[in-house]
């Protein structure tokens, strides 16, 4: 029992009882009875638990369960729980909101220190699982919980703790604590699973021998990973992901920003991931959308949004987005049978590097077969229909095909 003990007696004496005799109260009967109460008292006193220190975040020592409001899956219903969305700061100093962790289908966050053992394996495992599920999209966030007051130097040290033990996640610091206790997290390490509406699926405290099962187990469970498609998705062609897994975080959020209209400032940011990993195809896929999705969009955007695509499809050759950007600009040179060629390599695509897979490639792969049954016939009508066809991946604000499955369910509508 944490906090206060529970006296071992609460009920008051009866006025009988009170007036007893001061001889009648030693009589031999009570005393030992008296005595009795008095080791019991002491015996349960002993149990208490004295609270954690103010200073640092206690080390968990067994595989203690969660806090209720941690959502421990025994006791609450999945997808029924939310935590306090948070603002964190990155080694580097740029600031991470949690909100940008919805671009993905599934993210892990886990509290750590550098002055707790179990942290090292808790976080090996997830360095593990981030590489393994990256193609599913599974990002991996590490806050840091070292200490109400960090020293000057102890970026430094973190850095070097990360160095040392090969650990490449994107990493915040809790300065202060105060993620820490609004989560009311008792221990460390303290790992979460949220879905994308960042309901809590799993808590874990501590980095009990099973910790990497049991959290990949409720990967594959929620993704809906049988063994079949598991070694499915480990077969298919693999896209290229920045090895720093921060630029991948960033690109998430300027997707965000995208979705919400905020075209120019999500630009500005992803030129930023460009010059970090200029081979990173999927950001300038991106770009070549995001140019032709500027209210202000000229012929010179036109250019750059083509140079774009092909610089993306020449690092990745299948990559969806790519394509369809360089196909959208083929059927308007009049080049319709080859825009027809790389829109079906696009929608025969399992894997859309960061984007979900539309749920309608079955139509979509239809409807170029339609298309191509045009050509030579109806060229016109041919050009008009592919052109209506990608016009919504091209305009990532407004179109819903080109958003994440959340930005398809709503039909387009900005994420809230």
């Amino acid at each position: 029992m944490t906090g206060a003990c529970k006296p071992l007696w609460g009920k008051r004496l009866s006025q009988e009882q009170r007036k007893m005799s001061f001889n009648g109260f030693f009589h031999k009967g009570f005393f030992v009875l008296l005595l009795s109460a008095l080791v019991a008292f002491t015996a349960q006193a002993g149990k208490c638990e004295t609270p954690a220190p103010a200073k640092a975040p206690e080390e968990v020592k067994a595989q203690a369960p969660a806090p209720a409001t941690a959502a421990a899956p025994a006791q609450v219903p999945a997808h029924e729980v939310t935590l306090p969305p948070f603002t964190l700061k990155g080694l580097d100093g740029s600031e991470f909101k949690m909100e940008a962790l919805k671009s993905y289908p599934l993210s892990i966050v886990v509290f750590f220190a550098t002055w707790n053992p179990k942290s090292v394996p808790a976080l090996t495992e997830l360095q593990k699982l981030s590489d393994k599920y990256e193609k599913n999209n599974v990002a991996v966030l590490a806050v840091n919980a070292e200490n109400e007051r960090t020293d000057p130097g102890f970026k430094p040290a973190l850095e070097k703790f990360l160095a040392d033990n090969k650990i490449t996640l994107s990493v915040v610091i809790d300065e202060g604590l105060a993620v820490y206790r609004s989560w009311e997290i008792k221990a460390l390490p303290t790992t979460y699973v949220f879905n994308k509406d960042l309901k809590v699926l799993s808590s874990l405290a501590g980095a009990p021998t099973s910790y990497g099962d049991t959290i990949e187990e409720t990967i594959k469970t929620d993704l809906g990973l049988t063994p079949k498609e598991e070694g499915a998705a480990s077969a298919e062609h693999k896209r290229y992901r920045p090895a720093d897994k921060a630029i991948t975080l960033q690109y998430g959020m300027v997707e965000k920003k995208a979705e919400r209209g905020r075209v120019s400032q999500a630009l500005g940011e992803l030129d930023e991931i460009i010059k970090k990993d200029d081979k990173f195809a999927d950001a300038h896929a991106l770009r070549g959308v995001l140019l032709l999705s500027e209210k202000k969009s000229g012929e010179a955007e036109k250019k750059a949004a083509k140079e774009a695509f092909d610089k993306a499809a020449g690092l990745d050759p299948t990559l969806p987005l790519a394509l369809i950007g360089q196909a959208n600009f083929l059927a308007e040179a009049g080049d319709l049978k080859k825009a027809v060629e790389l829109l079906t390599v696009a929608f025969s695509q399992s894997n859309w590097g960061t984007r979900d897979k539309p749920e309608n490639q079955k139509e979509l792969l239809a409807s170029v077969e339609s298309i191509a049954a045009k050509l030579g016939k109806d060229d016109a009508g041919a050009k008009k229909e592919l052109l209506e066809l990608v016009d919504g991946f091209m305009t990532i604000h407004e179109g819903p095909k080109v958003n994440r499955k959340k930005m398809e369910d709503a039909a387009g509508a900005p994420a809230k």
